[in-house]
């Protein structure tokens, strides 16, 4: 499997291609929406999702599914919460597959990397009353400089809740195309991810996952995960 980026004459990524498939098309609808239309082929069916991002500056404030027939909201409605320059929440209180009121928030840092994040939501079975729940996303870090072109980078990203545009829905996640284009909600870890932790509050692991990379010319080459789908060369041109 192979992934192509397209710029435009701005160094803007607006197309993303997977063995010679375009999947991804990122547009500016001005200097405060930035829209992901993504359509890919899933077992025969062709799915459509369009992602939009209210964004003022660099930063991300609102991700969300968006209908443009009806022109509007339809699904995974996240908005960040910013104190200054620092993130200090994000949160999504629409259901989806079975979870809502979810919320991130508790960012610690060490060495200008995101090591820690609370996360709580409540849990709705097929029968029964919600379950409230909560954990914590662990990140330890490597000392290979942070490249804004490596994928599986965002803390945030690893614990977001999945819905069609995101890494458990379709080829690639959004938040890593925004970053891309200069656009992110939580500033940009300083090395890239050694692993993820997802750890309940009486400790147990749940959920990791385990990154190496190969370097050459300080540049990554190689990206190897305890995951099948975490696997990269990367062609730099």
């Amino acid at each position: 499997m192979s992934f192509l980026y397209k710029y435009n004459n701005d160094n803007f990524l607006t197309d993303v291609y997977r063995n010679n498939e375009k999947i991804v098309h990122i547009s500016k609808i001005n200097d405060t929406l930035i829209e992901i239309n993504y359509f890919w082929n899933e077992n025969g069916n062709i799915i459509n999702a369009i992602l939009r991002a209210n964004v003022k500056g660099n930063r991300i404030y609102k991700l969300y599914e968006y209908n443009k027939i009806r022109d509007e909201i339809i699904s995974a409605k996240y908005e960040y919460i910013y104190e200054g320059n620092d993130l200090i929440r994000c949160y999504n209180n629409i259901i989806i597959h079975e979870i809502s009121n979810y919320n991130q928030y508790n960012f610690k840092y060490k060495n200008n990397n995101m090591t820690s994040i609370d996360v709580t939501y409540y849990f709705y079975p097929f029968f029964g009353i919600p379950e409230y729940r909560e954990n914590t996303v662990k990140a330890e870090y490597t000392d290979i400089p942070y490249n804004k072109y490596i994928r599986f980078q965002n803390t945030l990203d690893f614990d977001l809740i999945s819905f069609k545009g995101n890494k458990y829905g379709a080829p690639i996640e959004p938040l890593y195309v925004l970053g891309i284009n200069g656009y992110y909600c939580n500033v940009p870890n300083k090395n890239l991810v050694k692993n993820f932790e997802k750890v309940t509050p009486w400790g147990t692991i749940y959920k990791s996952f385990d990154y190496n990379y190969q370097v050459e010319n300080n540049l990554v080459v190689k990206m190897n995960g305890s995951d099948e789908h975490n696997y990269f060369k990367l062609i730099w041109e």
